[in-house]
């Protein structure tokens, strides 16, 4: 028996775009690049009090909007929790992350709205 489903029902897997305008599958990717990704995004997010160094700024185009953003952190999150090969400066990171998330309202620091 053959299913005909509508586009709309057909949820597209999650893929980050590299500046080289390159797509990846995050559980394709090295953890590095997640990691580096993810600390990427987070402190084109918040507010300079909130970022950790060292911090490049990049300017994104019209892919990287608020949603795809927050598509992307749910998503690398979710595969960086899979990995065992954290490094002790990639756990600190993701703890000082979690921890800003927790005791913070971020709202009110997020610089993209």
């Amino acid at each position: 028996m053959l299913i005909k489903m509508s586009d709309k029902q057909v949820k597209k897997r999650f893929q980050w775009r590299d500046r080289e305008g390159n797509w990846h599958y995050p559980e394709n990717m090295s953890t590095k690049h997640l990691f580096f990704t993810l600390r990427m995004i987070w402190n084109h997010s918040v507010t300079d009090e909130f970022q950790i160094e060292p911090f490049r700024r990049y300017n994104f185009g019209a892919t990287y909007t608020q949603q795809y953003m927050a598509e992307a952190v749910t998503n690398i999150c979710k595969e960086l929790s899979k990995r065992n090969d954290l490094t002790n400066y990639y756990r600190y990171c993701l703890g000082l992350i979690n921890t800003w998330c927790s005791t913070f309202s971020l709202e009110d620091h997020m610089c993209i709205k």
